[in-house]
């Protein structure tokens, strides 16, 4: 008797593949289970495949081709599904491990004023934050913790960005957020773009006070570009 395989696949990264599998002996079951992934895939990047073997279980599959082996294996859609998602959140500091390797960018501070412009266009145009970590008010102008801490001792990540863009629904916009205030603004001093965010009426601007680790929320940062819909920041 033989086996139709459903294989979802997806590559978190160079050393970890995960796929949902289900094994059918009805071509009618496969169909119906292969129209659900289709829909599901619009939200979650995955390839999907079909194999065909002598047994339902998922042995057979990596017997039948190699390039199953070593993947983490899901029977359940909704797990597979939400450990995507969990693996593709990104961070600040993948925007900004990928700022200082792709755009060479050194300069700590200019580190951080490139990754808040790039959270803020990312929230103007699309009303989400890119990254969850806080955006604080320090004396230099917004500034996210956990990258100046990582940053500090140079061991920012150099390809976790674009291993989560693979699987990551946003990643086109992204991309176009990244390319977009690099090419306006890479070229900047640091000195420079703390002018910008030092200008009367920013969120900086109006919160910092010298309170350590206050945040800069996002609410005030949309609520800035409403009366200056020019302005990135």
């Amino acid at each position: 008797m033989m086996y139709f395989h459903l294989i979802a696949l997806a590559v978190i990264s160079k050393s970890k593949r995960i796929a949902y599998h289900r094994s059918f002996q009805e071509m009618s079951d496969l169909r119906e289970a292969h129209s659900q992934l289709i829909n599901e895939q619009k939200s979650s990047g995955y390839s999907i495949h079909i194999l065909q073997t002598e047994s339902e279980s998922w042995e057979s599959v990596v017997a039948l081709d190699p390039y199953f082996t070593d993947i983490i294996v899901f029977d359940s859609c909704p797990d597979f599904v939400n450990e995507i998602n969990n693996e593709s959140e990104l961070s600040a500091v993948d925007i900004a491990g990928y700022i200082q390797n792709k755009f060479s960018i050194k300069n700590k501070v200019s580190i951080q004023k490139l990754t808040y412009l790039i959270f803020t266009k990312f929230l103007k145009d699309t009303q989400q934050k890119l990254f969850p970590e806080p955006i604080e008010a320090w004396q230099m102008g917004p500034v996210v913790s956990e990258v100046y801490r990582k940053n500090k001792y140079g061991i920012l990540p150099k390809d976790s960005l674009i291993n989560k863009l693979m699987v990551n629904e946003d990643s086109e916009k992204v991309m176009h957020t990244i390319n977009s205030i690099m090419h306006e603004y890479q070229e900047m001093s640091s000195v420079e773009l703390i002018k910008l965010t030092h200008r009367e009426g920013t969120p900086w601007k109006t919160l910092y006070d010298g309170t350590p680790h206050k945040e800069i929320p996002a609410d005030l940062i949309l609520e800035y570009h409403s009366t200056h819909p020019d302005e990135l920041i």
